[in-house]
């Protein structure tokens, strides 16, 4: 299992071609950081590795157009992750007027596309879409903007830190 060095994609690729070309590792598993598992997926079509993803769920890993393809995913991707959530804000929660809350990532931008798909073919539009950064200690901005445009419910994408501090500025803002 290789670590992603937080996030850092030049530094990611450098660790994967070491990994193959120094160390003759035979496999991969990793990746924790869409950027980075994307950033990657050149190198282990190039080198014909396979690279089992354990964590990053952004679509365009796996589905990255290598014929044959050597990147692998054991997590759910994101495309079928939106699927779910938007057919449960809809169908179960009766909800329409969703505000999204994105990461500003790779992993955000797939889910954007994502959502916006199954979102739209449920022909509803988000009234608002909102980003932050890693490390982002306010989030209540985002929020306001997203309750003034009218969201009947928050569609988050988040790290384990970030969703945390979106929950302490949900709590801040009443």
């Amino acid at each position: 299992m290789i670590r992603d060095d937080e996030g850092n994609p030049a530094k990611g690729v450098t660790i994967a071609r070491e990994l193959v070309e120094r160390e003759k590792v035979a496999v991969v598993f990793g990746g924790l950081h869409t950027t980075v598992a994307l950033a990657q997926v050149p190198v282990w079509q190039e080198l014909r590795t396979p690279y089992m993803g354990a964590w990053a769920a952004g679509t365009n890993i796996t589905r990255n157009g290598g014929a044959p393809n050597y990147v692998f995913r054991v997590s759910a991707n994101d495309d079928l992750v939106d699927r779910y959530l938007s057919r449960y804000a809809t169908e179960v929660m009766k909800k329409g007027k969703p505000g999204l809350l994105l990461e500003n990532t790779a992993w955000g931008q797939s889910n954007e596309a994502g959502l916006g798909k199954w979102l739209g073919e449920r022909n509803i539009k988000p009234v608002g879409i909102e980003k932050f950064n890693w490390n982002d200690p306010d989030m209540s901005p985002q929020l306001l903007r997203l309750k003034g445009a009218g969201a009947d419910h928050v569609i988050l994408v988040a790290n384990a830190p970030e969703g945390a501090q979106v929950v302490k500025s949900r709590a801040k803002i009443g």
